[in-house]
């Protein structure tokens, strides 16, 4: 199969490496130069590409792809730039060979900040912030742009973490006294490995040439803030820090209280490597030592 990675970072990374170990012949975007020559240095075949511009969206996207996975990141850019416009422009560039997979990475974050019960793809979205309105509005253009043309999974990203992303991890270790949010709310989280691992298993599904299908990328079991803060600080061996609900922030995650669920895509076969926080935390303080 002949892939179009259309962004290469955290999540990326550890898919092209599954990709180029099956054999697939894969093709990595990179917004710099630097980037892409970081691409390539691990063997990739890289093409530097501010997707925002349409002439340079359409020199890199040259070529027949039988699959195109699109996960920019804002990274300081205006969002609606990367997930409105460079989509539109990657989507006009394969517009004279349309790939027969599509594959768009957003957040969990559509769903919106309070819900005591499951969230499966059927409820209806409520983005609260800027940002989550816009990649609702990137899922809903893309599904209109595929109708009855290649098919589209909609992959909604709970909380990334990982090795070199574990920000809750290393403000416990810091000795950090506060932790902004409730101890009640739900936390979900998906491993690095675990959310490249899903998108690989979505590339080689046999999905309907009209499909177009929203999937939850998170492990299997959602907890409550306070349960894996405890369940951190006792392996840590200090007190657990307190609970500031009024210094809640949307950029902390600390607002969201939804339990997801991934029934979904574990119907489809695939299984989380890490599928609580448990096995995920539990990795990478044994990779830290302790």
């Amino acid at each position: 199969m002949r892939i179009l990675l259309v962004g290469c970072g955290y999540t990326v990374a550890p898919l092209a490496d599954r990709l180029r170990a099956r054999g697939e012949a894969v093709v990595a975007l990179a917004r710099t130069e630097e980037s892409a020559r970081a691409l390539a240095a691990r063997g990739l075949a890289a093409r530097a590409a501010d997707c925002r511009d349409p002439a340079a969206a359409r020199r890199a996207c040259a070529g027949d792809f039988d699959a195109v996975v699109f996960s920019l990141a804002a990274h300081g850019a205006a969002p609606r730039e990367i997930y409105i416009d460079a989509v539109r422009h990657v989507l006009d560039a394969i517009e004279r060979k349309l790939p027969r997979f599509f594959a768009f990475t957003g957040s969990t974050s559509v769903y919106g900040c309070s819900s005591d019960g499951w969230i499966a793809e059927e409820a209806e979205p409520s983005p609260a912030t800027p940002n989550a309105r816009i990649l609702l509005e990137a899922e809903r253009r893309l599904a209109e742009r595929a109708k009855g043309r290649f098919a589209v999974a909609l992959l909604r990203l709970s909380g990334i973490y990982g090795p070199g992303r574990s920000h809750l991890l290393d403000r416990l270790r810091g000795g950090a006294e506060t932790i902004p949010g409730s101890a009640d709310a739900w936390m979900n989280r998906i491993y690095r490995d675990d959310a490249a691992s899903a998108l690989e298993h979505l590339l080689f599904h046999p999905f309907p040439a009209a499909a177009c299908e929203i999937f939850n990328v998170t492990d299997n079991a959602p907890a409550r803030r306070g349960e894996v803060v405890g369940w951190i600080c006792a392996r840590l061996g200090r007190a657990p820090p307190r609970f500031e609900a009024a210094a809640s922030s949307s950029r902390h995650g600390a607002d969201a209280n939804r339990r997801l669920s991934n029934a979904r895509l574990r119907a489809l076969g695939w299984a989380p490597k890490f599928p609580t926080y448990r096995e995920g935390f539990g990795a990478l303080m044994r990779e830290r030592g302790g």
